[in-house]
């Protein structure tokens, strides 16, 4: 709950553009100093949800682009049919509010593997294939 209420702090005095990625730690750590200086160096942690974490390197507005350049595939294909689609962007959704998924190697692998493969499945069938396809 403190990185959250110190990224909340953080993203008060830069709300339009945020710090900037490379400058989110030691932003972080000054304002934990500031704020709870009972906590120890070592202890500081970055916002554990994407959307803050965002908002705090890139601001409102980067969190607006991210939001849309991130769902817009799934919304592109919205009036079809998609379960697979739904429930991956469900999954990685959920993730997205308890840490930075797309912060880590892993995350990212995971987030565009699954997607794109129920991106792939979702496209139209323009005639009578004869190839595999994952839906």
């Amino acid at each position: 709950m403190y990185s959250y209420k110190v990224a909340l702090k953080v993203i008060q005095d830069n709300l339009w553009v945020g710090v900037g990625k490379a400058d989110i730690e030691d932003e972080m750590a000054t304002r934990y100093r500031r704020e709870f200086p009972m906590i120890q160096a070592g202890a500081y942690i970055q916002p554990h949800n994407q959307y803050l974490y965002s908002t705090v390197a890139f601001g409102i507005a980067g969190l607006i682009l991210f939001i849309v350049g991130f769902y817009y595939a799934g919304l592109c294909i919205w009036p079809r049919y998609a379960p697979l689609l739904l429930a991956q962007y469900l999954i990685v959704t959920l993730s997205f509010l308890v840490e930075y998924t797309l912060e880590t190697q892993i995350g990212l692998a995971f987030a565009l593997f699954f997607l794109l493969l129920a991106l792939e499945g979702s496209k139209p069938i323009r005639a009578q294939e004869s190839e595999w396809r994952p839906a």
